[in-house]
């Protein structure tokens, strides 16, 4: 039966290959002929696709990383509560008039000296230093309230942002300082020195 069955298919099969023909086997058929053009290159329009990669290209590189502000390197700066304290101390005892910005400039003072060599190694030594803060010396330091200022200064020192290579200050009215240092800037009430250069 499966014989019967490839035979009839196989037939069939003929049958249908030449009747889709059209025409008998012997017969040529004409050729086909298909025309494929070749477009051409528009050299003007590959330049600017060129031109265009090489702009993206550009702009895409990464500049290089210009040098930053001295003031900008910071480095979050460590310190012990007890010395948070001290610190904030110190300087609303001696610029709580002055807001932040003068507490925060008395806070730098001790932070630099505390880093030159020419001074003691620690906050409290820096500030326990003979002669050198006022407040300190008079027990003022004990006495004061601190303000959210004088926190605000402390979160500032911190997190690293200090005002540089000031190492002194004192009242305005007082030229004494300028004998050991040079004369920076004046802020409010004090005039800051740095190291004589």
């Amino acid at each position: 039966m499966k014989i019967k069955t490839c035979i009839v298919w196989g037939v069939l099969s003929i049958f249908l290959f030449f009747s889709n023909q059209g025409a008998a086997p012997e017969e040529e058929s004409d050729p086909i002929i298909i025309e494929t053009k070749i477009p051409e290159i528009n050299l003007a329009s590959t330049y600017d696709i060129e031109e265009k990669f090489n702009e993206i290209e550009e702009a895409t590189k990464e500049e290089p990383e210009q040098e930053a502000d001295p003031e900008e390197k910071r480095e979050v700066i460590e310190i012990t509560y007890e010395e948070a304290q001290l610190l904030m101390k110190i300087a609303q005892a001696e610029a709580g008039n002055q807001g932040e910005e003068g507490m925060w400039l008395v806070m730098s003072v001790v932070i630099n000296r505390k880093n030159d060599e020419a001074f003691p190694d620690t906050i409290k030594e820096v500030a326990y230093q003979k002669n050198c803060f006022a407040t300190v010396t008079t027990g003022k330091i004990n006495k004061v309230e601190l303000t959210l200022e004088a926190h605000t200064a402390l979160a500032r020192i911190e997190k690293g942002e200090v005002k540089p290579d000031i190492v002194g200050f004192e009242n305005k009215s007082n030229n004494s300082l300028e004998r050991y240092f040079d004369f920076a800037f004046t802020y409010l009430d004090h005039n800051f020195y740095t190291n004589k250069k």
